[in-house]
């Protein structure tokens, strides 16, 4: 379920935010599900528990998730974890469409995409005009 790529150019502890990210957004982590511990996780994918602190600590920095002290990390609950889920996914779209203006991407070519990805009605039942 969190595999991670060495290979990566991403630092791990990004790698596995990203993947719990992910996780939430799939509906496979739901709001009030504890996640492994650090030592649990870290020894599961072979890496050092700081590597794990350091994803679980950004992660509570951004709301995605919190800790309750002796009890463990938990997926927060759901009008929190919708505003950082979506901050989250608007950042990195934001991120993207800087990457493909420096890459010579045209903005009609970044709109038509747009376009075409909110035709087709995600999973989640958004359709053309909804606001994320």
């Amino acid at each position: 379920m969190y595999q991670l790529d060495p290979r990566s150019r991403a630092p791990l502890y990004q790698q596995l935010e990203e993947k719990i990210l992910q996780l939430i957004l799939a509906g496979a982590l739901r709001p009030g599900e504890i996640l492994p511990s650090v030592r649990v996780m870290a020894r599961e994918l072979g890496i050092n528990p700081n590597t794990v602190a350091k994803a679980y600590q950004d992660l509570e920095k951004g709301g995605l998730i919190h800790s309750v002290a002796g009890k463990g990390s938990f997926v927060s609950e759901p009008d929190t974890l919708h505003r950082q889920v979506e901050q989250s996914v608007l950042d990195r779209l934001r991120e993207a469409l800087q990457e493909g203006r420096r890459a010579g991407v045209s903005r009609e070519t970044a709109c038509r995409l747009l376009d075409e990805t909110y035709e087709i009605a995600p999973a989640g039942g958004a359709k053309e005009g909804d606001t994320l």
